[in-house]
């Protein structure tokens, strides 16, 4: 740790830069840094670089199995291109197509006989703020399910939360490949990313369930709940080892049935995800505490 003396001139406050670092890269008294105030009250400087631009992917395929394709265009979707454009040999079946549980999540893309293009893209600068729209959906879904049971409107908060699902993981691969603008540090991003697959696994198995299971589910509300409370302390001083303790055992309370049944198989599913979020947010308490 660098630790140096804060300097005053009048009301100005300022601290030196380490030479090394504008050295690595390449500031000089023309440069422009980008000054990030993280929640945790501290303050992130990065050098303003000139990227180069996303490129336009062009693709041309001899397939028809819609799930391979359905695979390519979420590729090209969360990666950072400008736009893509998809060439297909033969004329696909679209309504089959668009029945893919992943490209129902993806806006912007159109099809059109042979060919599937997307002419924009979406940025997103802030993956923490999704994430906790993950959990509002999550809850509603649940509370939805065990109060007053509404199919279309439980679904149309697991297509939600697939989308934004696909939109964190399309800021993790831009901060990782073009050192885009966002508030959260790389390894932030990848901890947001565990996440929330596993929040869009719980939903699933959630639909799944129906409103067979509400006392289970109403178990699992108070976990998310939980959840939600820890992740709004994530990057403050309140997130602490002790913290995670007592949510994993607050999970480790939920029931487990034997599974002799495929409801009983899913609620299985959802404490695994619960319990897989439990190691995720161990990992990340550790790493800040050697961070």
């Amino acid at each position: 740790m660098d630790l140096r003396n804060v300097q005053r001139t009048g009301n100005m406050f300022y601290v030196y830069l380490p030479t090394a670092w504008c050295r690595k890269f390449g500031i000089t008294s023309a440069s422009e840094l980008r000054v990030t105030m993280q929640s945790d009250g501290s303050i992130m400087f990065s050098p303003v670089l000139a990227e180069p631009a996303p490129k336009h992917i062009d693709i041309t395929l001899d397939e028809k199995d819609l799930d391979v394709i359905n695979k390519i265009i979420v590729a090209c979707y969360i990666n950072p291109s400008s736009s893509f454009k998809i060439h297909l040999k033969e004329k696909l079946d679209q309504a089959k197509l668009l029945h893919q549980k992943k490209l129902v999540s993806i806006e912007l893309v159109e099809i059109d006989g042979k060919t599937i293009t997307c002419e924009s893209s979406v940025s997103i600068s802030d993956p923490e703020h999704l994430l906790k729209t993950i959990f509002s959906k999550v809850k509603n879904m649940l509370l939805v399910t065990t109060r007053s049971y509404n199919k279309e409107l439980i679904e149309r908060y697991e297509e939600e939360i697939d989308r934004n699902r696909l939109l964190i993981e399309k800021a993790v691969i831009n901060a990782l490949t073009f050192r885009v603008q966002s508030k959260a540090k790389m390894v932030h991003l990848y901890y947001i990313s565990q996440i929330t697959r596993e929040l869009e696994r719980m939903a699933d198995s959630i639909i799944l369930l129906g409103d067979k299971e509400t006392r289970f589910l109403s178990m699992v509300v108070e976990r998310i709940d939980a959840l939600r409370e820890i992740i709004d302390d994530v990057f403050t001083e309140r997130f602490t080892t002790k913290t995670v303790i007592g949510f994993s055992k607050l999970v480790s309370k939920l029931p487990e049935d034997r599974i002799t049944s495929i409801d009983a198989y899913n609620k299985r599913r959802i404490k695994d995800n619960l319990d897989n979020i439990c190691d995720v947010l161990m990992d990340w308490v550790i790493t800040n505490e050697v961070a």
